[in-house]
C-alpha cells in the first residue's frame, strides 16, 4: 500500500534548506533522491508532494520539526551576525556546520534569556564598554583589574584546559554564556551575538584550548565594542583603514594584551633569551606559552607588539612554530581518535558552559521546568541527567 502523499510550500522546503546550510545536490544525497526531484519540489508552482518517510529526513537533516514543514509561509529570516572573515578575504557562504552552530548559538541565546525571566536574573553584560578610539592595552588592564585575576594564579594553573574553564566561568560570571559548537576551524574559530540579550560567545570544537582561550576574548572584546560578528582568530589583518580590519585588530591586541601582560612578561628571563636568540630560546619560548597558556604565537605577538622583537624576526619565528603547531594537531587529532571523547554528560557541559547547565538545573529542581524540557535544553537523555548533575557542581 503506497503511502500518502503530504503536501509542502515550496518556499518553506527551500527556506529550510538553506537556512541548514546545504545546497541541493547535499540535501539529495542525504535522503537519497536526485537533484532534480529537490529543484522539482522546490521550483513546484503548488505544493511539492513528498512521502512521509521523506518529510521526516527532511526534517532530521535540516534539524527541523516537522511541524515547520507545515507553515503556510518561511518565516521572515533572522540577519546573519556581522561576517568579520571578510578582512581576510574568507567571506564564503556558510557550511552546514557553521549554519547549524549559528541556529543553535540563537536558540540558546533565547532559551538563556526564558531561564534568566524564569529565575528573575539580569540579563545585560556586566562587562562596560569599549571603543575602536580606546587603547585596547589599556582597556585589557582596566579590564584585568576588574577582573581581579592576577598573574600569579594565571601562571599557577596546571594546564590550558584549566585555563579555559576558569577565563570561561569568568565570562559567563558577567553575564554573556559560552558555549561551543562543532565548526570547521578554517570556516571560523568562533563568533559573538549582540542583536539581544544576554550576549553570547560561540567557540569552535576543534581548536586546542589555548587557541579557544584567545578566541574567547577576542570575541569577548567585540562585545566590548557592541561589534559581535564571526571571526577567524588565527590569522591577523593587513592593516589598510577599513573599519572592519579596525576593529579585527582591536580584538588581537586586547585578547594578547589580556591574557599576556607587558609587565609580567619582561619580568620572566625566558624572555630576555628569546630576544637575545640565546641557543635554548626555543625551549624558553615554549615553557613561556606554557606558563601563561596561550599558543608560542601569541607571545610571539606580544613581544612584536612591545617593539621587543623586529617584524622580521617575528615573521621567521612564527611561520617556524606555526608549522611545529600544525605537525602537533595532526599528532593529537590521532590521539584523540584513539581514546574516544568524553562521557555524553561532560560533553554537554563542555558544549553548552556551568552557567546554562546550571540554570537549566535550578528551573527543573524549582520545578520552572519539567524533565522533558530539561533534557532538551541540555542535549542528553533522562539516563545522562545524574551524571550530568554532579560534574556541573564541581
Amino acid at each position: 500500500m503506497k503511502s500518502e502523499l503530504v503536501p509542502i510550500n515550496p518556499k518553506v522546503l527551500k527556506w529550510a534548506r538553506e537556512s541548514a546550510g546545504y545546497h541541493q545536490a547535499e540535501a539529495a544525497h542525504r535522503i537519497g533522491v536526485s537533484t532534480e526531484r529537490i529543484v522539482d519540489w522546490e521550483g513546484a508552482a503548488k505544493d511539492a508532494l513528498l512521502t512521509p518517510r521523506q518529510l521526516e529526513e527532511l526534517a532530521w537533516y535540516y534539524r527541523r520539526p516537522s511541524a515547520a514543514f507545515f507553515l503556510s509561509e518561511p518565516p521572515s529570516p533572522q540577519p546573519p551576525p556581522r561576517d568579520f572573515r571578510r578582512v581576510l578575504h574568507r567571506e564564503t557562504p556558510f557550511s552546514h556546520y557553521l549554519s547549524l552552530a549559528i541556529r543553535r548559538g540563537r536558540r540558546l541565546q533565547r532559551t538563556t534569556a526564558d531561564l534568566m525571566q524564569l529565575t528573575e536574573t539580569p540579563s545585560t553584560p556586566v562587562i562596560g564598554r569599549a571603543y575602536v578610539t580606546d587603547d585596547p592595552e589599556e582597556i585589557a588592564l582596566q579590564q584585568r583589574r576588574t577582573w581581579g585575576t592576577s598573574w600569579e594564579r594565571q601562571l599557577g594553573w596546571h594546564s590550558p584546559h584549566d585555563a579555559l574553564w576558569a577565563w570561561r566561568d569568568g565570562v559567563e560570571e558577567r553575564r554573556i554564556p559560552v558555549f561551543q559548537a562543532e565548526i570547521p576551524r578554517e570556516e571560523a574559530q568562533g563568533f559573538s551575538l549582540d542583536d539581544e540579550y544576554p550576549y553570547v560567545i560561540v567557540l569552535t570544537t576543534k581548536d586546542a584550548p589555548t587557541a579557544k582561550c584567545f578566541t574567547l576574548f577576542h570575541e569577548y572584546a567585540h562585545l566590548l565594542l557592541r561589534e559581535g560578528g564571526i571571526c577567524i582568530t588565527q590569522e591577523t589583518p593587513a592593516q589598510n583603514g577599513d573599519s572592519m580590519v579596525q576593529t579585527e585588530l582591536w580584538c588581537h591586541r586586547f585578547a594578547e594584551a589580556f591574557l599576556v601582560g607587558s609587565v609580567a612578561l619582561e619580568s620572566r628571563s625566558e624572555t630576555s633569551l628569546i630576544i637575545r636568540q640565546e641557543p635554548s630560546y626555543e625551549i624558553a619560548l615554549r615553557r613561556l606559552a606554557s606558563s601563561f597558556k596561550v599558543s608560542q604565537q601569541v607571545i610571539l605577538f606580544r613581544l612584536w607588539h612591545m617593539n621587543l622583537l623586529p617584524e622580521g624576526r617575528f615573521w621567521q619565528e612564527f611561520n617556524r612554530v606555526k608549522e611545529e603547531g600544525r605537525l602537533a594537531e595532526q599528532e593529537a587529532a590521532q590521539k584523540k581518535k584513539s581514546n574516544g571523547g568524553p562521557s555524553p554528560a561532560i560533553e554537554a557541559i563542555h558544549q553548552r558552559g556551568r552557567m546554562f547547565t546550571r540554570m537549566v538545573l535550578d528551573g527543573l529542581d524549582r520545578e520552572m521546568i519539567g524533565n522533558t524540557d530539561a533534557i532538551s535544553y541540555l542535549g542528553i537523555r533522562l539516563k545522562h541527567l545524574e551524571k550530568l548533575r554532579a560534574e556541573a557542581s564541581r
